[in-house]
């Protein structure tokens, strides 16, 4: 009797449900596969077991600029429309089903547009141009460090390693004021570990939010809980600091809003994120591209070698053309967010690429293929530092734009800048033996990319 019950409810109940996300929901004109179409559960199998930038970008390749890639989540391949979508003048919302689940948010998941833009300032301040020089001291010391620990090596070395040390590192400086002293160590600090777990959860638990809400209440381990344990010891170090130095979270603590001390924790999750695992995958794959192209690697170290007077700064290096080429190559070809984040269409929804797009939609766009788009880039999938003599392009936005850019932005180009000067001046860089950056370009969308091995 309860199977039959059971089978009496359900099986109408999902043949509904399928024939009318198939043939009568507002997105069943767009195309895209059945089973994206039918359950947001592809989606989670993508993102979990896939580059699912590469599987987006072969969609659009099929299916054109609009793609429907959930039952009520459409990717657009279109420059104007990631303008429209989130740029200043947007009103184009974060989905409250994707960001609204918990009550502490971040700022990078505050929902309440007026108090996003008031929790932004202080972090604003803490990476302005004025603010970021002054993290240069540690900056410095810690990539003079990451060198030695490579020299160190007699054969090979393990690229992610090194840089995900240097990286975690570098954020503590500008986050806590402390460092986690992984290259001093020579060990994976439990932070960078809990780190990876949060990302992979992440990626994917967003698109199925009520899922978190089931694992909460069992007996199960918590992908997320590591990190803001983790997060959690480290601000209440922090605050037992009785002169703590400055920075980031001191302009956070000091900022007109009065954050609970579950949004301070966000607030710090934020920054690891941020903070190490952005920059990290752009450095892995410069130095990629690097060992590929000896004559690139010659002519940076020529053109930096000339600049330089004593020893190698900041400013022997910020304004250099062709190790800005570099990076700004790097980061259009391997964006660290190689999908921005979903937004939802404002009420009375939105026209882009000549297609009307029904209000409350889910929509995101993907920076990976924007910025491979022949028709904004010539021979958009070679590597070419010197397209970088051209003044910038409108289909660059590795950092997104609008209200919720990357506010570290300034900050990560003089890390960027500096790390990989000191590493073209200090070394030959080559793939060991036997590698071919196979393992490599099965990097992960993990929120931020998760590299593969180099």
């Amino acid at each position: 009797t309860f199977t039959l019950v059971n089978g009496s409810f359900f099986i109408p109940l999902f043949t509904s449900i399928t024939v009318y996300r198939l043939f009568f929901h507002p997105l069943s004109s767009f195309p895209g596969p059945v089973l994206a179409r039918l359950s947001m559960w592809w989606r989670v199998w993508q993102v979990a077991h896939m580059n699912s930038y590469e599987v987006i970008h072969r969609l659009h390749e099929e299916y054109g600029p609009i793609v429907r890639i959930g039952p009520n989540h459409l990717s657009i391949n279109d420059v104007n429309a990631f303008y429209i979508i989130y740029g200043n003048q947007t009103k184009a919302a974060k989905p409250t089903t994707m960001y609204g689940m918990r009550e502490e948010r971040s700022l990078n998941t505050e929902l309440d547009v007026r108090r996003h833009g008031a929790r932004r300032v202080p972090f604003e301040k803490a990476l302005s141009p004025k603010r970021i020089v002054e993290y240069l001291p540690a900056l410095y010391r810690l990539t003079d460090l990451l060198v030695t620990r490579l020299s160190e090596e007699k054969d090979h070395v393990l690229l992610n390693r090194w840089l995900s040390y240097f990286a975690f590192d570098i954020m503590g400086e500008l986050a806590y004021s402390k460092s986690y002293k992984c290259l001093e160590t020579r060990t994976m600090h439990e932070g960078i570990e809990a780190l990876e777990q949060f990302l992979a959860a992440a990626s994917w638990i967003g698109y199925v939010p009520w899922v978190a809400q089931i694992m909460s209440r069992l007996p199960i381990p918590d992908p997320t809980q590591s990190l803001q344990d983790f997060a959690r010891s480290a601000l209440e170090e922090r605050k037992k600091e009785s002169n703590p130095s400055a920075d980031v979270l001191s302009f956070v603590f000091s900022g007109k809003q009065d954050l609970t001390p579950g949004e301070q924790m966000q607030d710090a999750m934020l920054l690891q994120v941020a903070g190490s695992d952005t920059t990290l995958s752009a450095l892995i794959f410069a130095c990629y591209h690097l060992a590929i192209d000896k004559q690139l690697q010659r002519d940076i170290r020529e053109e930096i070698q000339g600049n330089l007077e004593a020893e190698l700064t900041f400013d022997t290096v910020k304004d250099l053309a062709l190790l800005q080429g570099l990076i700004n190559e790097t980061l259009r070809l391997h964006p660290p967010g190689a999908t921005a984040l979903p937004r939802e269409i404002p009420k009375g929804g939105v026209h882009v690429c000549n297609t009307f797009i029904p209000e409350y939609t889910t929509a995101s766009c993907p920076t990976w293929s924007i910025q491979r788009d022949p028709k904004h880039y010539d021979n958009a999938d070679t590597f070419d530092v010197k397209r970088w003599a051209a003044p910038s392009n409108k289909a660059f936005i590795p950092f997104s734009m609008g209200p919720s850019n990357c506010v570290g932005k300034l900050f990560a180009y003089m890390e960027m800048k500096y790390v990989l000067a000191k590493l073209i001046i200090s070394f030959d860089i080559s793939l060991a033996e036997g590698e071919d950056g196979a393992a490599l370009k099965k990097s992960k969308d993990h929120v931020a990319v998760a590299c593969g091995e180099l």
